[in-house]
């Protein structure tokens, strides 16, 4: 509630209904003079962010020191004195991401500027090494027709090494032994050597059948070769592990009614909670999570920046607080057994980290697409 000037008019501004009070029951407006000072105005933004925080405050103590009892209150009605359970999580997980990536030592994070390929091997020493392959390969074979090949192949690796030592700007694609040396697949695809995707597509257009690359060797390659040209050989995962790092919030967004669903399953006999209240629980024990990891951040920094090592202990203490916080959370607020509990918590930590690992799968996949 503003201290602005009530109205003495009882119909609401807003909606045009009549008033009995200083609040509009249909819309919740309050009646109060629509011309406001800048005074006012100062004085509203400060008691609205007082007002958070002591709200905001409050709320943190108890989820942290009474495990399950906010998500009680919850569905029991009592929600004014508390902070709103969406409201809290998009509060603390964006504090909690900027704290966390602002954490990421500089040598975690890819600075694309600074970033310089590596010296890729020249024509000339990838054709002896093809050409050393295929005299090896020659020696071994029993077959006529593979021994006609390597001939044919060492022949032409011989004929373009003579070209590159007139001519060193001579295109990949250009040279003659590049069909024979691809035409065995002897060598991993993701480690062809390409100066660009189009060098690539022209000689797999010169083979046939079995010899040319699969659709998703082709795709990997070109990717391969546009990644080498954007980040430099060699910083490609770098790149991937800076998006992969990057995507996590909304990872853990996706997985939280995944994390319900299983409460539900689990809980399934149990017919006075809802998937919704699954949800609100959900939300509640992230939150928390979120809010110990920040603790155990700040401890490490200050282990690191005081050099007390004597602090390792403490800090392992409170990562196992975690696990200890959501076996007391979910006893408190299911009401169950400490035994059938603690099956449920064990069932729930290992289908967890089954859904988690799958959906890491996914955005690390959604990674590679987006490099």
């Amino acid at each position: 509630m503003s201290h602005a000037k009530e109205r003495t008019e009882k119909i609401c501004l807003n909606c045009g209904a009549e008033l009995n009070g200083r609040f509009c029951h249909l819309c919740g407006q309050e009646n109060i003079e629509p011309k406001e000072s800048f005074w006012h105005l100062v004085t509203h933004f400060f008691y609205d962010i007082t007002h958070f925080d002591g709200k905001f405050f409050e709320t943190v103590k108890i989820l942290l020191f009474k495990p399950g009892f906010l998500t009680k209150q919850y569905m029991a009605g009592k929600r004014v004195s508390y902070l709103n359970p969406i409201r809290m999580y998009v509060f603390t997980s964006a504090f909690f991401f900027l704290i966390f990536f602002s954490f990421m030592s500089p040598e975690d994070t890819l600075k694309m500027s600074e970033t310089k390929p590596k010296n890729v091997p020249s024509l000339t020493e990838f054709l002896k090494e093809a050409k050393d392959d295929a005299q090896r390969e020659l020696k071994e074979s029993k077959d006529s027709t593979e021994k006609v090949d390597k001939e044919k192949e060492i022949a032409a690796i011989d004929h373009d090494l003579i070209r590159l030592a007139t001519d060193s700007t001579i295109a990949a694609d250009s040279l003659k032994s590049f069909s024979y040396i691809f035409k065995y697949k002897k060598k991993n695809p993701f480690e062809k050597r390409f100066e660009s995707v189009e060098a690539y597509d022209s000689v797999q257009n010169t083979l046939q059948g079995d010899a040319k690359d699969s659709w998703m060797e082709q795709f990997f390659t070109r990717k391969k070769i546009m990644w080498d040209k954007k980040y430099g050989e060699g910083h490609v995962m770098d790149a991937l592990k800076e998006k992969f790092m990057h995507s996590i919030p909304q990872l853990l967004f996706v997985s939280l009614p995944f994390f319900a669903l299983l409460l539900k399953l689990l809980y399934i006999r149990r017919k006075k909670y809802y998937y919704v209240d699954h949800g609100i629980f959900s939300i509640h024990l992230y939150c928390a999570i979120f809010i110990i990891l920040l603790v155990i951040f700040g401890l490490e920094k200050l282990k690191i920046a005081t050099h007390w090592n004597w602090m390792s202990p403490v800090i392992t203490i409170v990562i196992l607080s975690v696990y200890f916080y959501v076996y007391i959370a979910m006893k408190k607020f299911y009401e169950q057994g400490y035994l059938k509990t603690f099956l449920k918590y064990f069932i729930l930590f290992i289908s967890y980290s089954i859904v988690a690992a799958l959906l890491m799968m996914v955005f690390l996949l959604l990674s590679i697409f987006r490099l």
